[in-house]
């Protein structure tokens, strides 16, 4: 047998249809709309959070040092591009 279908659920492939169709088309206009507001670098650096959502979510999990080290590292560079942007980037709240 190839696939073991006895743990197979309608609600999990349901869910995971949902995300599947969602994802992709939410994450590229929210991207855009990012670009837009904030400019490039910062909507870039933003994006480099993503692995914070996944340190934060982890159940049962407890972060490791380095793990602190990088979101620290991450928080600093955003807020030093909020800081020194330029005026010719558009206003975005900060």
């Amino acid at each position: 047998m190839v696939v073991d279908w006895q743990g197979w659920t309608l609600d999990a492939a349901t869910a995971f249809a949902a995300v599947r169709l969602l994802f992709p088309a939410m994450v590229t206009l929210l991207t855009f709309e990012a670009n837009r507001r904030m400019g490039p670098n910062v909507a870039g650096s933003l994006g480099n959070l993503a692995p914070l959502f996944a340190v934060g979510i982890a159940l049962g999990e407890h972060p490791s040092p380095m793990q602190g080290v990088g979101v620290a590292v991450i928080f600093i560079g955003v807020t030093m591009l909020s800081v020194t942007k330029s005026q010719t980037v558009s206003a975005w709240p900060i």
